[in-house]
């Protein structure tokens, strides 16, 4: 393949991660009223540390894993920021 149609082939993948990543919001941000309403706290350690490990099992590179357990560290940050917002009642659509 060339440059080009590896970069479209990477530009369509991107589309889907950034829909499946609006998808997984929108359920967090249901998780983080469901917290609201029975007093849960935001973060869940435990349940964060069972996501990372079922994900870096899904490969046997290091580096691989490194980057996932990186990755999903963001992504748990954003999501407990926007849970933060709607317990507190701030508006999830900013």
């Amino acid at each position: 393949m060339k440059i080009e149609e590896l970069r479209a082939e990477i530009d369509k993948i991107d589309d889907e991660i950034v829909k499946k990543y609006i998808e997984r919001i929108s359920l967090t941000d249901e998780i983080g009223r469901q917290k609201a309403l029975s007093g849960n706290d935001i973060f869940d350690p435990t349940r964060e540390k069972e996501i990372i490990n079922r994900l870096t099992d899904l490969t046997s590179d290091f580096t691989l894993k490194e980057d996932i357990t990186a990755l999903y560290s963001l992504i748990f940050s954003m999501s407990k920021c926007r849970q933060t917002n709607v317990k507190s009642g701030e508006n999830k659509d900013r």
